[in-house]
């Protein structure tokens, strides 16, 4: 090798020699490479390759796996979904129910309510009435007395009395 750059330094007049001088070192020293470390490198570059092929067959087990925890929680969700619109339609039911109950507890108060105004309204029409006709009674009492005292003298007033008296002895 020092014998080659001696021969491609010294010999400048012709490029040709030159130009083998320098390819033949430089083979040369490519061989002494190859000798030193040409197997480390080989080995440094068939654990890089089969590091690399190990790492992803590792990355593809972990997508496969991260594929099926996909799947599978798509799958929970769907069922979380169905379970929700399940509770949701029971709950729309249950609230239907609770209110057509008390639709109907609240229609038969109103009814108690009107039938007791009902009674309540014809109890105070009877009393009103009763009390009317007391009040009729006693003017109508009033007017027939005047009337019988205007008309009648104090004997022929003895006489219906003294009569009245008799007849309601005899019953």
């Amino acid at each position: 090798m020092i014998f080659l750059g001696i021969v491609s330094s010294l010999n400048t007049a012709t490029p040709a020699v030159n130009f083998v001088a320098r390819t033949a070192n430089l083979l040369v020293f490519l061989y002494v490479l190859w000798r030193a470390g040409g197997r480390q490198l080989k080995d440094f570059f068939s654990s890089r390759r089969s590091g690399i092929a190990a790492e992803l067959d590792t990355l593809q087990v972990q997508k496969q796996e991260a594929e099926q925890r996909l799947a599978k929680l798509e799958q929970q969700l769907d069922t979380i979904e169905s379970e929700r619109e399940a509770i949701l339609q029971q709950s729309r039911e249950q609230a239907n129910l609770l209110k057509a109950e008390i639709l109907a507890r609240a229609e038969k108060e109103a009814d108690a309510i009107r039938e007791h105004a009902k009674i309540a309204a014809e109890k105070q029409a009877k009393a009103e009435l009763a009390a009317l006709r007391a009040e009729m009674a006693d003017e109508l009492a009033r007017k027939v007395e005047q009337e019988l005292r205007k008309t009648l003298s104090p004997s022929q007033h003895a006489a219906i009395i003294d009569n009245s008296l008799e007849k309601a002895v005899l019953q």
